[in-house]
Formats: structure tokens, C-alpha cells, sequence
């Protein structure tokens, strides 16, 4: 039970890594790219770009969901969040951040043993 115990936590962290690059590329893409206020700059739809601010677009969730196979159902607009990266280097981007609970394998009630979480960041180029 052990030895499946670990190889599930290892193939959701893997799960959730794929998710937030995967989703970070979609904010940077081009389609997505938004001008607020009706600027010049086209930036990507995190931060305070998205909307409501700070919350994951319905489209970078969908994407996250296919990237995390059998993990896909469990994200949502609750586990994971956007922001904006540091510009003082000039520099445009998205930081995803996406956590999942670690709900061990055979134990009673689906119990959880603490959260799965991980964090890419993407820049327009």
C-alpha cells in the first residue's frame, strides 16, 4: 500500500507541474492577450488583468484540466490563481500558481494529507 501510495502522490505532483505550464503558456499566447483600458500594450490575461482579478480564466482552467488527466476534475476557479510577474527587468508574463489536495489511497473518507502545489511562470516574448 505504500509503495502505491507514493507512486499516486508523484504522478499528481507530476500531474499539477503539467498543469500550470501548460496553463501559463496559454496566458502568454497571443489570442489571449487583453489591452485594458483600451492601451496599446497587450498583456495576458492574469493578475490583475483577468477578471475578477487574481482569478484564473475559464479558458486557462480548461487548458490545465486536459493537461492534468485524472487529476483534470479537481481544478477549478478555487485552487488556482494568477498574478502578474515582476516588471522591474522590463519583462511580461503570467505566474500561475495551482494546488490540489493529496488525498491518500485507501485510507478511510478519502483523507488528505496536506496539498499538492506548484508554480510556473511564462513570459510574452
Amino acid at each position: 500500500m505504500g509503495m502505491m501510495t507514493l507512486a499516486l502522490y508523484v504522478l499528481e505532483v507530476q500531474a499539477v507541474n503539467q498543469s500550470v505550464q501548460a496553463a501559463s503558456r496559454w496566458a502568454v499566447a497571443g489570442v489571449n492577450l487583453v489591452s485594458p483600458g483600451g492601451g496599446q500594450i497587450a498583456l495576458p490575461q492574469c493578475g490583475l488583468n483577468a477578471s475578477p482579478a487574481g482569478q484564473a480564466p475559464a479558458g486557462m482552467i480548461t487548458v490545465a484540466q486536459a493537461a492534468a488527466g485524472p487529476f483534470g476534475a479537481n481544478i477549478d476557479s478555487t485552487t488556482m490563481e494568477t498574478a502578474a510577474p515582476d516588471t522591474s527587468q522590463g519583462t511580461i508574463g503570467c505566474v500561475v500558481t495551482l494546488t490540489l489536495p493529496y488525498r491518500v489511497f485507501g485510507l478511510p473518507f478519502g483523507l488528505s494529507l496536506g496539498n499538492v502545489t506548484a508554480t510556473a511562470t511564462d513570459y510574452v516574448t
